[in-house]
Protein backbone atom coordinates (compact mmCIF):
# COMPACT_ATOMS: atom_id res chain seq x y z
CA UNK A 1 0.00 0.00 0.00
CA UNK A 2 1.14 3.66 -1.10
CA UNK A 3 2.14 6.01 1.86
CA UNK A 4 -0.91 7.92 0.99
CA UNK A 5 -3.63 5.53 0.97
CA UNK A 6 -2.13 4.27 4.56
CA UNK A 7 -2.49 8.11 5.71
CA UNK A 8 -6.37 7.63 4.52
CA UNK A 9 -6.51 4.39 6.54
CA UNK A 10 -5.55 5.58 9.32
CA UNK A 11 -7.56 9.06 9.26
CA UNK A 12 -10.48 6.73 8.95
CA UNK A 13 -9.74 4.42 11.72
CA UNK A 14 -9.55 6.91 13.37
CA UNK A 15 -12.18 9.99 12.62
CA UNK A 16 -14.78 9.62 15.78
CA UNK A 17 -13.02 12.80 17.80
CA UNK A 18 -15.61 11.73 21.04
CA UNK A 19 -19.21 9.67 21.45
CA UNK A 20 -21.35 10.37 24.63
CA UNK A 21 -24.16 8.19 25.86
CA UNK A 22 -26.62 9.99 27.78
CA UNK A 23 -29.88 9.88 28.78
CA UNK A 24 -31.16 7.64 25.75
CA UNK A 25 -29.37 9.45 23.38
CA UNK A 26 -26.05 8.93 22.11
CA UNK A 27 -24.17 11.76 20.48
CA UNK A 28 -21.68 11.20 18.16
CA UNK A 29 -19.03 13.93 16.54
CA UNK A 30 -16.58 12.43 13.95
CA UNK A 31 -13.73 14.17 11.46
CA UNK A 32 -15.66 13.46 7.93
CA UNK A 33 -12.27 12.74 6.41
CA UNK A 34 -12.96 14.42 2.87
CA UNK A 35 -14.35 17.99 2.27
CA UNK A 36 -18.31 18.49 2.73
CA UNK A 37 -20.87 21.31 2.59
CA UNK A 38 -20.62 23.32 6.12
CA UNK A 39 -17.40 22.07 7.39
CA UNK A 40 -15.15 18.36 7.87
CA UNK A 41 -16.54 17.75 11.25
CA UNK A 42 -20.09 16.95 11.97
CA UNK A 43 -22.28 16.02 15.23
CA UNK A 44 -25.15 14.10 15.05
CA UNK A 45 -27.53 12.49 18.01
CA UNK A 46 -29.12 9.08 17.59
CA UNK A 47 -31.98 8.40 19.74
CA UNK A 48 -32.62 4.73 21.70
CA UNK A 49 -34.00 3.37 18.75
CA UNK A 50 -30.80 4.61 16.58
CA UNK A 51 -33.59 7.46 14.43
CA UNK A 52 -31.08 10.57 13.94
CA UNK A 53 -32.47 13.36 15.39
CA UNK A 54 -29.62 16.28 15.02
CA UNK A 55 -26.95 16.67 12.68
CA UNK A 56 -24.50 19.98 12.72
CA UNK A 57 -21.17 20.39 10.58
CA UNK A 58 -18.57 22.18 11.95
CA UNK A 59 -14.80 23.69 10.10
CA UNK A 60 -12.66 22.68 12.72
CA UNK A 61 -12.08 20.48 14.83
CA UNK A 62 -12.31 22.79 18.21
CA UNK A 63 -15.71 23.71 17.03
CA UNK A 64 -17.02 20.78 16.57
CA UNK A 65 -15.43 19.58 20.29
CA UNK A 66 -17.63 22.27 21.77
CA UNK A 67 -21.03 21.69 19.82
CA UNK A 68 -20.42 18.00 20.75
CA UNK A 69 -19.99 18.99 24.55
CA UNK A 70 -22.72 21.86 24.14
CA UNK A 71 -25.40 19.06 22.51
CA UNK A 72 -24.64 16.63 25.59
CA UNK A 73 -25.07 19.45 28.17
CA UNK A 74 -28.14 20.13 26.43
CA UNK A 75 -29.38 16.87 27.11
CA UNK A 76 -28.73 16.53 30.27
CA UNK A 77 -30.47 19.60 31.42
CA UNK A 78 -33.58 18.02 29.50
CA UNK A 79 -33.41 21.44 26.98
CA UNK A 80 -32.44 19.07 24.16
CA UNK A 81 -34.70 19.25 21.19
CA UNK A 82 -35.20 16.77 18.34
CA UNK A 83 -34.93 18.15 14.95
CA UNK A 84 -38.13 16.98 13.26
CA UNK A 85 -37.45 17.81 10.05
CA UNK A 86 -34.17 16.61 9.92
CA UNK A 87 -34.51 13.28 7.99
CA UNK A 88 -31.60 11.90 5.99
CA UNK A 89 -33.25 9.38 3.64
Amino acid sequence: MNERIEDLVKKFENRWLTKSVVRGYTVSTVDLVFPHSGGNFETMVFDIEHNDCYQARYKTRELAEAGHADIVSQIEAGTFERDEDFDDD
